[in-house]
């Protein structure tokens, strides 16, 4: 069931492409190379942005910033470079032969 909802997500993102019936399946929208990590895992987990204090957890105010704000935003900012600088392509090219 799991599987299935991360497809129908990654499908409502445009990042995947369904075809019904019994030679159907998944397939991508768009070459691997255009398609970086954050496409797909915001697509199945929502925007990685951080809204609530690490310290307080309430709402994230750049009024009165916790001692980890800083430090956690550029945490946050060189997570979502990596995941957008990294295709699926690259993957691919990283993984084992099978």
């Amino acid at each position: 069931t799991f599987l299935s909802q991360v497809l129908a997500d990654l499908v409502r993102a445009g990042v995947l492409q369904a075809h019904a019936g019994p030679r159907g399946g998944y397939r991508l929208r768009r070459s691997p190379e255009e398609i970086n990590l954050l496409e797909v895992v915001e697509a199945a987990e929502g925007a990685l942005e951080l809204t609530e204090c690490v310290l307080r957890g309430g709402p994230c105010s750049w009024d009165d910033r916790c001692a980890v704000h800083e430090f956690w935003s550029a945490a946050q900012e060189a997570f979502g470079s990596q995941l957008s600088a990294t295709s699926l392509a690259d993957l691919a090219k990283a993984a084992p032969p099978p």
